[in-house]
């Protein structure tokens, strides 16, 4: 994945722009998965890192090397199933979060002495870690809270994309989900709180 210097996305009178593009621009000039009608938080990632959107065999290509890497380590698993089912389920996320840490390139690097120059490169791979296994963390939490153990360990299907595989994880088979799963992600895939207050402050402001 060629990846160019970060450029923070920006929030304005006009909605969020990445690289300079609005989300109807992106609508448009992204590929979409096969058979959705949303943009594809794949194709926004390879976008943010790249600035130039990805071709259809590579957007496919990124998802499959993204599943890759969602399963969770064993010593994770452990932990999340092994928390009390009544603390709060953003607490067990974060907990089992913290533990992922142990598992980041980033903090070997530092260990191991590795170059200041080269510090990014295993930032980037933590990145990347971190935008699959926390998904798949928050399916784990919510079906050891909804006492629902089979579909923790349901096999990833490396034909369709991420939002697909979680929704898979989560027990939701409902297109319409998956299809919200995508938008949001996309959504959200760089700006987050500040994404939503701008959705809101569109739909409710005063009538001028």
């Amino acid at each position: 994945l060629p990846c160019v210097m970060w450029e923070i996305a920006e929030v304005g009178v006009d909605g969020v722009r990445y690289h300079g593009k609005t989300l109807g621009e992106l609508d448009t000039m992204l590929p979409k998965w096969p058979g959705s009608g949303q943009i594809s938080p794949e194709a926004a990632m390879w976008f943010l890192y790249t600035a130039e959107p990805p071709s259809e065999e590579m957007l496919k290509e990124f998802s499959t090397a993204l599943l890759k890497r969602s399963e969770l380590p064993q010593d994770v698993k452990d932990l999340c199933d092994g928390l009390p089912k009544d603390l709060a389920p953003i607490s067990q996320v974060v907990a089992c979060a913290t533990r992922l840490a142990v598992h980041s390139h980033f903090a070997k690097a530092i260990a191991a002495g590795a170059p200041k120059r080269d510090l990014w490169r295993y930032a980037f791979e933590d990145s990347l870690d971190v935008a699959v296994r926390v998904p798949m963390l928050v399916a784990r939490v919510n079906a050891n809270v909804m006492g629902d153990l089979d579909r923790r360990e349901t096999p990833l299907d490396f034909s369709q994309d991420v939002a697909y595989n979680f929704a898979q994880r989560m027990g939701k088979s409902d297109p319409e989900f998956i299809e919200l799963i995508r938008a949001y992600w996309s959504l959200h895939m760089d700006h987050g709180a500040n994404a939503s207050s701008h959705v809101m402050s569109k739909l409710y402001a005063p009538a001028t």
